[in-house]
Protein backbone atom coordinates (compact mmCIF):
# COMPACT_ATOMS: atom_id res chain seq x y z
CA UNK A 1 0.00 0.00 0.00
CA UNK A 2 2.83 2.44 0.70
CA UNK A 3 4.32 1.42 -2.55
CA UNK A 4 0.86 2.26 -4.28
CA UNK A 5 0.75 5.73 -2.73
CA UNK A 6 4.42 7.05 -2.49
CA UNK A 7 7.17 7.54 -5.38
CA UNK A 8 9.57 5.14 -3.20
CA UNK A 9 13.19 5.28 -4.63
CA UNK A 10 15.03 2.62 -2.69
CA UNK A 11 13.45 -0.19 -0.46
CA UNK A 12 15.78 -1.20 2.56
CA UNK A 13 15.64 -4.78 3.88
CA UNK A 14 16.78 -5.41 7.05
CA UNK A 15 15.80 -9.49 8.44
CA UNK A 16 16.44 -12.54 7.07
CA UNK A 17 16.51 -14.67 4.08
CA UNK A 18 15.53 -18.28 3.36
CA UNK A 19 16.95 -20.60 0.89
CA UNK A 20 15.73 -24.03 -0.50
CA UNK A 21 18.71 -25.51 -2.11
CA UNK A 22 16.97 -28.52 -3.59
CA UNK A 23 14.55 -26.30 -5.04
CA UNK A 24 16.66 -23.33 -5.64
CA UNK A 25 14.01 -21.37 -4.27
CA UNK A 26 14.91 -18.65 -2.06
CA UNK A 27 13.55 -15.29 -0.69
CA UNK A 28 13.27 -13.10 2.51
CA UNK A 29 11.38 -13.58 5.66
CA UNK A 30 8.40 -11.00 6.63
CA UNK A 31 6.16 -11.22 9.47
CA UNK A 32 2.46 -11.79 9.46
CA UNK A 33 -0.36 -9.88 11.94
CA UNK A 34 0.37 -12.99 13.90
CA UNK A 35 4.00 -11.61 14.54
CA UNK A 36 4.65 -15.43 13.02
CA UNK A 37 7.82 -15.92 10.49
CA UNK A 38 6.07 -15.42 7.20
CA UNK A 39 7.85 -16.95 3.90
CA UNK A 40 7.72 -14.17 0.71
CA UNK A 41 9.51 -16.25 -2.34
CA UNK A 42 11.54 -14.32 -4.88
CA UNK A 43 8.49 -14.37 -7.16
CA UNK A 44 6.10 -12.90 -4.71
CA UNK A 45 8.74 -10.36 -3.94
CA UNK A 46 8.99 -9.47 -7.71
CA UNK A 47 5.20 -8.90 -7.91
CA UNK A 48 5.12 -6.96 -5.19
CA UNK A 49 7.50 -4.70 -6.56
CA UNK A 50 6.38 -5.01 -9.71
CA UNK A 51 5.29 -1.61 -12.10
CA UNK A 52 7.00 0.62 -9.57
CA UNK A 53 8.82 2.66 -11.89
CA UNK A 54 10.10 5.15 -9.12
CA UNK A 55 12.46 2.08 -7.48
CA UNK A 56 15.62 2.61 -8.39
CA UNK A 57 17.66 0.48 -5.58
CA UNK A 58 16.72 -2.11 -3.14
CA UNK A 59 19.74 -2.95 -0.31
CA UNK A 60 19.24 -6.17 1.11
CA UNK A 61 20.71 -6.25 4.44
CA UNK A 62 21.22 -9.85 6.72
CA UNK A 63 20.69 -9.70 10.38
CA UNK A 64 23.93 -9.88 12.26
CA UNK A 65 24.94 -13.49 12.86
CA UNK A 66 22.71 -14.79 9.24
CA UNK A 67 23.68 -18.27 8.32
CA UNK A 68 25.51 -19.40 4.70
CA UNK A 69 21.83 -20.30 3.18
CA UNK A 70 21.22 -16.66 3.97
CA UNK A 71 23.68 -15.12 2.27
CA UNK A 72 23.09 -17.29 -0.61
CA UNK A 73 19.43 -16.62 -0.65
CA UNK A 74 19.74 -12.87 -0.46
CA UNK A 75 22.07 -13.16 -3.37
CA UNK A 76 19.68 -15.43 -5.24
CA UNK A 77 16.96 -12.96 -4.64
CA UNK A 78 18.73 -10.07 -5.75
CA UNK A 79 19.71 -11.03 -9.02
CA UNK A 80 16.01 -12.01 -9.53
CA UNK A 81 15.14 -8.82 -8.90
CA UNK A 82 17.62 -7.23 -11.39
CA UNK A 83 16.81 -9.68 -13.94
CA UNK A 84 13.06 -8.57 -13.41
CA UNK A 85 13.61 -4.76 -14.07
CA UNK A 86 15.09 -3.24 -10.79
CA UNK A 87 17.97 -1.16 -12.03
CA UNK A 88 20.24 -1.74 -8.93
CA UNK A 89 20.43 -4.23 -6.29
CA UNK A 90 23.01 -4.47 -3.27
CA UNK A 91 23.44 -7.40 -1.26
CA UNK A 92 25.74 -8.98 1.57
CA UNK A 93 27.94 -12.23 0.27
CA UNK A 94 29.80 -12.20 3.95
CA UNK A 95 28.66 -12.00 7.29
CA UNK A 96 29.16 -8.54 8.64
CA UNK A 97 28.85 -7.36 11.80
CA UNK A 98 26.06 -4.75 12.96
CA UNK A 99 28.74 -1.64 13.46
CA UNK A 100 30.22 -2.36 10.35
CA UNK A 101 26.82 -2.92 8.28
CA UNK A 102 26.17 0.75 9.69
CA UNK A 103 29.36 2.09 8.18
CA UNK A 104 28.93 0.50 5.22
CA UNK A 105 24.95 2.06 4.37
CA UNK A 106 25.76 5.56 5.63
CA UNK A 107 28.95 6.28 3.74
CA UNK A 108 27.05 3.99 0.78
CA UNK A 109 23.79 6.35 1.15
CA UNK A 110 26.18 9.58 1.88
CA UNK A 111 28.00 8.89 -1.75
CA UNK A 112 24.48 9.07 -3.64
CA UNK A 113 23.25 11.59 -2.02
CA UNK A 114 26.13 13.47 -3.33
CA UNK A 115 25.54 12.67 -6.91
CA UNK A 116 27.55 9.39 -6.95
CA UNK A 117 26.48 6.53 -9.33
CA UNK A 118 25.67 3.40 -7.29
CA UNK A 119 29.13 1.58 -8.11
CA UNK A 120 31.15 4.52 -7.08
CA UNK A 121 28.95 5.16 -3.98
CA UNK A 122 29.57 1.17 -3.25
CA UNK A 123 33.66 1.69 -3.74
CA UNK A 124 33.20 4.60 -1.39
CA UNK A 125 31.37 2.23 1.18
CA UNK A 126 34.34 -0.49 0.61
CA UNK A 127 37.55 2.28 1.35
CA UNK A 128 35.35 2.91 4.80
CA UNK A 129 35.53 -0.57 5.65
CA UNK A 130 39.16 -0.96 4.28
CA UNK A 131 40.84 -2.08 7.11
CA UNK A 132 45.11 -3.48 6.40
CA UNK A 133 45.35 -5.19 9.34
CA UNK A 134 41.91 -6.59 9.72
CA UNK A 135 39.58 -8.51 7.75
CA UNK A 136 38.77 -7.94 4.25
CA UNK A 137 35.38 -6.62 4.47
CA UNK A 138 35.03 -4.55 2.29
CA UNK A 139 34.06 -7.05 -0.19
CA UNK A 140 31.27 -8.20 1.53
CA UNK A 141 29.43 -5.68 -0.36
CA UNK A 142 28.17 -7.39 -4.22
CA UNK A 143 26.07 -4.70 -6.54
CA UNK A 144 23.93 -6.36 -8.76
CA UNK A 145 23.47 -3.97 -11.92
CA UNK A 146 22.13 -4.67 -15.34
CA UNK A 147 21.14 -0.23 -15.52
CA UNK A 148 23.61 1.91 -17.53
CA UNK A 149 22.64 4.87 -15.21
CA UNK A 150 22.76 4.28 -11.45
CA UNK A 151 22.49 7.79 -10.01
CA UNK A 152 19.60 8.26 -7.52
CA UNK A 153 20.36 11.74 -6.76
CA UNK A 154 21.31 14.80 -9.19
CA UNK A 155 22.77 17.37 -7.15
CA UNK A 156 21.06 20.67 -7.77
CA UNK A 157 24.16 23.35 -8.61
CA UNK A 158 23.31 27.15 -8.02
CA UNK A 159 25.28 29.51 -10.95
CA UNK A 160 28.05 30.45 -7.58
CA UNK A 161 28.42 26.88 -6.97
CA UNK A 162 30.93 24.75 -8.20
CA UNK A 163 30.63 22.06 -10.72
CA UNK A 164 29.66 19.30 -9.43
CA UNK A 165 32.27 16.10 -9.62
CA UNK A 166 30.47 12.74 -10.38
CA UNK A 167 33.31 10.06 -9.71
CA UNK A 168 36.23 11.04 -7.72
CA UNK A 169 39.48 8.86 -8.10
CA UNK A 170 39.45 5.93 -6.82
CA UNK A 171 42.72 3.94 -5.36
CA UNK A 172 42.31 1.45 -8.57
CA UNK A 173 40.11 1.43 -11.48
CA UNK A 174 37.22 -0.86 -10.95
CA UNK A 175 36.77 -3.68 -13.46
CA UNK A 176 34.05 -6.17 -14.35
CA UNK A 177 33.88 -9.35 -16.01
CA UNK A 178 30.99 -10.51 -18.37
CA UNK A 179 29.90 -13.84 -18.01
CA UNK A 180 27.97 -15.10 -20.60
CA UNK A 181 24.32 -16.36 -20.60
CA UNK A 182 23.97 -20.57 -20.80
CA UNK A 183 24.15 -23.50 -18.48
CA UNK A 184 26.36 -23.37 -15.22
CA UNK A 185 26.87 -26.75 -12.84
CA UNK A 186 26.90 -25.74 -9.44
CA UNK A 187 27.33 -28.17 -6.53
CA UNK A 188 29.09 -31.54 -6.36
CA UNK A 189 28.16 -35.72 -6.68
CA UNK A 190 29.74 -36.54 -3.75
CA UNK A 191 28.49 -33.46 -1.33
CA UNK A 192 25.89 -32.88 0.69
CA UNK A 193 22.00 -33.11 -0.26
CA UNK A 194 22.10 -29.00 -0.28
CA UNK A 195 25.08 -28.57 -2.30
CA UNK A 196 24.54 -31.78 -4.56
CA UNK A 197 25.49 -30.95 -8.25
CA UNK A 198 23.14 -29.54 -10.59
CA UNK A 199 22.38 -27.39 -13.38
CA UNK A 200 20.85 -23.69 -13.81
CA UNK A 201 20.33 -21.82 -16.72
CA UNK A 202 21.78 -17.72 -16.19
CA UNK A 203 21.65 -15.13 -18.10
CA UNK A 204 24.50 -12.83 -19.25
CA UNK A 205 25.62 -11.03 -16.54
CA UNK A 206 29.00 -8.67 -15.21
CA UNK A 207 30.78 -9.55 -12.19
CA UNK A 208 32.98 -7.32 -10.39
CA UNK A 209 36.63 -8.35 -10.08
CA UNK A 210 38.62 -6.85 -7.23
CA UNK A 211 42.35 -7.25 -6.58
CA UNK A 212 43.27 -9.35 -2.96
CA UNK A 213 46.32 -9.19 -1.47
CA UNK A 214 47.47 -12.14 0.43
CA UNK A 215 47.42 -10.80 3.30
CA UNK A 216 44.15 -9.94 3.53
CA UNK A 217 42.81 -13.12 2.45
CA UNK A 218 45.44 -14.90 4.86
CA UNK A 219 43.04 -12.33 7.70
CA UNK A 220 39.83 -13.05 6.19
CA UNK A 221 40.70 -16.71 6.93
CA UNK A 222 41.57 -16.15 10.13
CA UNK A 223 38.66 -13.84 10.91
CA UNK A 224 36.07 -16.28 9.71
CA UNK A 225 37.73 -19.86 10.54
CA UNK A 226 34.48 -21.27 10.09
CA UNK A 227 33.44 -19.65 7.07
CA UNK A 228 36.38 -22.08 5.13
CA UNK A 229 35.87 -22.55 1.31
CA UNK A 230 34.34 -26.25 1.67
CA UNK A 231 31.76 -25.09 3.90
CA UNK A 232 30.67 -22.40 2.40
CA UNK A 233 30.28 -23.93 -1.48
CA UNK A 234 33.43 -21.96 -2.81
CA UNK A 235 34.93 -25.58 -3.26
CA UNK A 236 32.39 -26.88 -5.31
CA UNK A 237 32.40 -24.22 -7.72
CA UNK A 238 33.51 -25.04 -11.35
CA UNK A 239 35.56 -21.96 -12.70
Amino acid sequence: AHLRRKNVHVLHFIGHGWFDGAGAQSGLVFENEQQQALLITEEQLGVLLDDHAALRLVFLSACEGARVDERDAFQGTAQYLVRLGVPAVLAMQFVISAARAGILSREFYRALADGYAAEAAVTEARKALFDPAGAPEWMTPVLFTRADDTRLVVPVSTPDAPPVIETPPLPFEPETVAVPAGPFVMGSSDASPEWRQHTVELDAFHMGKYPVTNEQYAAFVREHRDNRPRQSGWFFTTP
